[in-house]
């Protein structure tokens, strides 16, 4: 077996309708699909003090990143989990960098730390970005390839066409400010932003080492699909709406949560990530069946443990805060949790009350719920 590493094309940053790339469908499969955001813009401050959100600001310009082969959609989440997921995976963050500045880079070097946010320059100066994140078509709970890992790889060839979307965040580039902040900013033109997307994959299968193998012939896809809930304060054990994976093999789940909190003109603090908001979930199956019956800070605790990251705080942040969830398998397909066709995967969560009024905000706060399965490719 032979990889390979290649670019598949590159695209202004923004575009109102969102990017669209088509993957290569003539590889033996893609193991794991990057995307990268560089470049620079200029920004124009009219009034006000402009501070932009916390952390990636992929998250910022794009709700979600879709991989998929028609109909069939393999992975659908926001890229602020694929970047959480990437440095549980790889045990360090991708790389998230940001300069306000008048000398125009496409490589700034200073480092967004913790969940900070990136820096504007004075007016008409640039905002220099870079951020890199993977996606992963290979299934990274399993350790090597001989667990079963290879065959979850992604099989672009003579299966018609696959592609990676970015969708677009409603208001674009202007989105990358703090929610709540009331500065009157412009951004120029985005010619020198770009997005540029490569794949790691298995470019050659010598003797049919591979696609011989039985294991490869009943593979299976490695899904991700993220769910938008809605939390209320004072929540006691409430089931949160239907989530999916029915019929696949459940390897984990990831949430992540975040207040409603209004903001303010100068900062950065409206709806950022919260660990205070939920306090404990329960994972089941058909209402009897439970898989796991936590502390939400508990089980970030155990989450930091199971896949050997580590994420300091600075700032009284990091780069998984409001960040939980469970990881079933550690290291062999035994482990995985089979959710029946016809059966109901739960999330059952409890929720503080509201102990500031950034916490709901008379309303409600967020929580994303990301499941990762196997399932039929």
């Amino acid at each position: 077996m032979r990889r390979g590493r290649r670019q598949v094309e590159q695209a202004k940053a923004y575009d109102s309708a969102g990017l669209s790339f088509k993957l290569p469908v003539d590889s033996v499969g893609i193991l794991k699909i990057f995307v990268f955001l560089l470049g620079y813009v200029a920004v124009t401050i009219t009034s006000g003090t402009p501070v932009a959100k916390q952390g990636s600001l992929l998250n910022s310009m794009f709700s979600t990143f879709i991989v998929k082969r028609g109909s069939v959609v393999y992975k659908a989440a926001s890229p602020e989990f694929f970047r959480f997921f990437n440095g549980a995976v790889e045990k360090i963050f991708p790389e998230l960098r940001a300069t306000g500045s008048a000398t125009a880079s496409s490589y700034p070097t200073a480092d967004l730390t913790g969940y900070s946010s990136a820096p504007y320059g004075t007016t008409g100066q640039n905002q220099n970005m870079y951020e890199a994140v993977c996606i992963y078509c290979e299934m990274p709970y399993l350790p090597h390839a001989h667990s079963g890992r290879l065959k979850t790889a992604l099989q672009t060839k003579g299966r018609g066409e696959h592609t990676l979307e970015l969708r677009a965040a409603a208001t674009g580039l202007a989105n990358i400010l703090g929610y709540g902040n009331t500065a009157v900013i412009a951004y120029g033109a985005s010619t020198n932003l770009l997005i540029q997307v490569e794949v790691e994959e298995i470019v050659e299968d010598f003797e049919g080492e591979i696609t011989n193998n039985k294991d490869w012939q009943n593979r299976m896809a490695f899904y991700q699909i993220e769910s938008p809930q809605a939390l209320t304060a004072s929540m006691n054990r409430s089931r949160l709406s239907k989530l999916g994976a029915q019929g696949g093999l459940l390897a984990g789940l990831t949430m992540i949560c975040r207040d409603n909190a209004a903001g303010s003109a100068t900062t950065s603090t409206g709806k950022i990530r919260n660990d205070e908001i939920p306090t404990d979930f329960e994972v089941r199956i058909n209402g009897v069946q439970s898989l796991a019956e936590t502390n939400w800070k508990r089980a970030k605790s155990a989450l930091r443990r199971a896949w050997g990251y580590n994420s300091p705080i600075t700032s009284n942040t990091s780069e998984d805060t409001g960040i939980s969830g469970v990881r079933f398998c550690h290291g062999s397909v035994n482990e995985f949790k089979a959710v029946p066709s016809d059966g109901n995967l739960e999330v059952i969560i409890t929720t503080a009350a509201q102990a500031t009024a950034s916490d709901y905000n008379g309303g409600t706060a967020e929580l994303k719920v990301i499941l990762d399965y196997l399932d039929a490719a």
